[in-house]
């Protein structure tokens, strides 16, 4: 499989495609993890989230806009306000709510 960017055609990478048993191993797997992901509790499960926001907020524009503006043609700014930005809006609600 290649990906290109499709404002340019520059070829971004080339991956071979998961194979039927490694995409089921992988589900397999998370299935399994799930009970344990419940068990550490609401706290904890809040405490990822916020890491992860502040981890994409650290990279949003120089690292994961960049990627996304490569991956979909889009102009940067397209990508940090309509989907990066999107996603800290969505993961910051549950936090909020939480205290």
């Amino acid at each position: 499989m290649t990906a290109r960017n499709p404002a340019t055609g520059e070829v971004l990478k080339r991956f071979e495609c998961a194979s039927i048993d490694y995409v089921y191993q992988a589900v397999t797997a998370a299935r399994a993890a799930q009970p344990a992901w419940f068990e550490s509790g609401i706290e904890n499960r809040l405490n990822v989230m916020q890491r992860f926001q502040q981890v994409l907020h650290a990279k949003k524009e120089e690292e994961v806009a960049a990627l996304i503006s490569q991956e979909t043609g889009k102009p940067q700014v397209e990508a940090l306000v309509t989907e990066v930005i999107v996603v800290l809006e969505r993961g910051r609600v549950p936090v909020a709510r939480s205290g």
